[in-house]
């Protein structure tokens, strides 16, 4: 088991971009037996995706060379024992800058600087459902 954590800014999308966006990553993950969990925010997205090496890097690299993300980048990437997204194709939260305004901690990941890995593998376990 595989899995990698990139970010990207997010062109051309609007609500029915992303509906479409993640029906076809849905559709695809599941022939590909790919899961995981798809963040959005304010023009950035942020992803997991987990299942074998194979699938995952050729996933990764067919989303490098999509229109609809721009500067790409591994936060980071390896063997896991177990999937986070059991059951998820593609599992989907997407924020608005208001929801993390006033958060405590609250960075942005594209930013100046290395983003703190751990927060954002912490992130994803919140996120995932419990089994």
């Amino acid at each position: 088991m595989y899995f990698l954590i990139y970010t990207s800014y997010a062109l051309h999308t609007n609500d029915q971009a992303l509906k479409a966006l993640l029906q076809q990553a849905r559709e695809k993950n599941k022939k590909q037996d790919v899961t995981g969990m798809l963040l959005y925010l304010n023009g950035i997205f942020i992803q997991l995706i987990e299942g074998g090496q194979k699938e995952v890097q050729q996933l990764y690299q067919a989303i490098r060379k999509d229109n609809r993300h721009k500067e790409a980048v591994v936060l980071k990437e390896g063997p896991i024992e177990k999937r986070y997204f059991t059951d998820w194709s593609m599992g989907f939260k997407a924020f608005s800058a208001e929801e993390l305004a006033y958060e405590e901690g609250y960075k942005c990941l594209n930013g100046p600087g290395q983003p703190d890995i751990q927060s954002v593998l912490k992130v994803f376990e919140l996120l995932a459902p419990v089994n």
